[in-house]
């Protein structure tokens, strides 16, 4: 098979699984796509002789070879477009409610990162 079409096979079966469920905000899972993202690139695009030595391609090189962002990126595109639908959607909308709801009261120990929370940390990022 060549690489081409190893490619095209990534962006189109893979593509989908990393983005299910792309709402949590937990860094720990976004760093655990990435590495299994240039698992899968580094495995398409083989090492390489390179001045007679066989290295390895950077993340950065596999992204350019397969002309794919990366993933978390996309992710991060993602909640960027449900969030312009929320604030598209009318001010009684149930998705809208739930979504953008601040709850009150105090918790005992670290509050957990909220969804509207983890969104503005990636916007000021």
């Amino acid at each position: 098979m060549s690489r081409q079409s190893k490619c095209m096979l990534y962006k189109t079966l893979t593509g989908p699984i990393f983005t299910y469920r792309s709402e949590t905000p937990l860094a720990k899972n976004r760093n655990m796509l990435r590495i299994v993202e240039s698992k899968i690139l580094g495995m398409i695009y083989i090492p390489f002789n390179d001045i007679g030595i066989w290295r390895r391609r950077y993340n950065s090189e596999l992204h350019k070879l397969c002309d794919e962002i990366d993933v978390v990126k996309v992710i991060k595109l993602e909640i960027l477009r449900w969030l312009g639908h929320l604030f598209r959607m009318q001010e009684l909308d149930p998705y809208r409610k739930l979504t953008l709801l601040k709850t009150e009261g105090s918790r005992v120990g670290k509050p957990k990162l909220k969804w509207l929370e983890s969104v503005e940390k990636d916007l000021r990022t």
